[in-house]
């Protein structure tokens, strides 16, 4: 296995290799090497999040308090290829919420097209997080979601692009 080095910032484009004390310009190297350990260290809670999805929901008045409190969570808890299976009741008393508050943030979430309905699981509804706003699972099964997602005009709010060119390049 190769060495691993830090870099140590010194400004103006420059960092030191505290490993060598080499002094690099940054500006003069078209990308870097990076370390990644062989074992990530956030473990399975992760998911893709597509920056400007989350301008887009700071920027939505709409989503303030209550609703914003549910999507977070039911963000936190997103399963493989963007699946929520949770009931309003566990979300509810999990936020310390009324389940009306929840029904009526996850419909204002269904509304403006962040969450979707998925297939009923025993009594409760399963939802899916849009994948415009983020993704839980493999590159390939992003691409044939999106393929399925019927999104209007083209986008889910105000200036939100429907695929970011980035994510699938």
């Amino acid at each position: 296995m190769g060495r691993t080095s830090e870099l140590a910032p010194l400004g103006n484009g420059r960092a030191v290799d505290t490993s060598t004390g080499e002094v690099l310009d940054l500006r003069e190297r078209p990308g870097m090497f990076v370390y990644v350990p062989d074992r990530p260290r956030w473990g399975e809670g992760w998911f893709m999040a597509i920056q400007e999805a989350f301008v887009a929901l700071a920027k939505d008045k709409s989503l303030s308090g209550r609703p914003m409190r549910v999507l977070t969570y039911m963000m936190g808890r997103l399963d493989w290829d963007n699946y929520i299976t949770l009931s309003q009741v566990e979300i509810a008393g999990e936020l310390d919420l009324h389940r009306q508050d929840v029904s009526a943030a996850i419909k204002l979430l269904v509304e403006r097209g962040i969450i979707q309905e998925g297939p009923k699981m025993g009594r409760s509804h399963s939802y899916r997080l849009n994948s415009t706003y983020g993704w839980k699972g493999k590159t390939i099964n992003l691409r044939e979601r999106r393929k399925v997602e019927a999104l209007p005009g083209g986008t889910t709010t105000e200036g939100l692009p429907k695929e970011p060119a980035a994510l699938l390049d």
